[in-house]
């Protein structure tokens, strides 16, 4: 007969180092008052999470304690509009000395850059950018998997090409469109297409998920460009708030008939 588990604490460590992972990591640390056993879990966790102001004494205190870490796996960073690069790039070297392979940031940011680190050293399999316009410098992400990114303007379709170009393991791609952030003219979304199709897109990436897709006529040529390209995709997923959203893939689906697992969803 199995034994019936009572309360948190009775859980084994993985569970325990699962459930912290989900949380600020400030609430995490303040688990070690709870009991004894408690007292030192909290310091196995790996993911570390961070939301607030770049110049407050909080955030400063986070930094600290990343760089006290032997090993983080998972960076993610909720900042709001006050954030510098400068304030960014300290936390993101400290991060990819010490073995990051996972990488979130959220936050309003024009012209946003990493450090140099981060393509030179870098293990990271999956990078998520939200609400930030992104300027990358011309290295590879060699181990990237998984990729988000809002695409909202003509140099966000070129960054995306530019890091399709660098990532050649990429499989998963995640498009979003933030319209509290993002431009609402999007008449030069496709920018210029890449010369040579990026070899993660011919033959790595297998699903694709776009979200708050309009079907404009240049987000129709961008769907249409990657479902073209992307011989090995295996399922694709665009969400809308369209009524129309079977008639709205007709012509995308022309695009490239031998691809049939894709949907719209409302």
């Amino acid at each position: 007969m199995e034994k019936k588990i009572r309360t948190i604490s009775e859980f084994p460590d993985k569970v325990l180092l699962k459930i912290l992972s989900l949380l600020p990591s400030k609430d995490v640390v303040a688990t070690g008052v709870l009991s004894k056993r408690w007292r030192s879990l909290w310091k196995d966790v790996k993911t570390f999470r961070y939301e607030g102001e770049s110049l407050s004494r909080t955030y400063w205190k986070f930094a600290r304690f990343i760089n006290r870490t032997s090993s983080v796996e998972s960076l993610q960073l909720k900042i709001n509009p006050s954030a510098t690069n400068k304030d960014i790039q300290s936390l993101v070297n400290m991060a990819v000395a010490r073995s990051m392979r996972e990488l979130r940031i959220e936050m309003i940011c024009k012209n946003f850059e990493l450090p140099k680190s981060f393509y030179m050293f870098s293990q990271l399999e999956t990078v998520i950018l939200d609400k930030t316009t992104y300027r990358p410098a011309v290295f590879s992400f060699i181990f990237l998997d998984h990729l988000e990114l809002c695409l909202c303007s003509a140099e966000q379709w070129n960054l995306l090409t530019r890091i399709l170009n660098y990532a050649p393991r990429l499989r998963v791609l995640q498009l979003k469109l933030y319209h509290k952030h993002c431009v609402k003219d999007t008449k030069n979304l496709m920018g210029n297409q890449p010369d040579l199709i990026p070899k993660s897109l011919s033959s790595h990436l297998e699903i694709l998920e776009w979200r708050q897709y309009n079907d404009t006529a240049q987000e129709r040529e961008a769907a249409k460009y990657i479902l073209a390209n992307a011989s090995g995709l295996k399922k694709a997923t665009f969400y809308t708030e369209s009524t129309e959203k079977h008639g709205m893939l007709k012509e995308v689906r022309m695009c490239g008939q031998r691809f049939k697992n894709m949907s719209a969803c409302v």
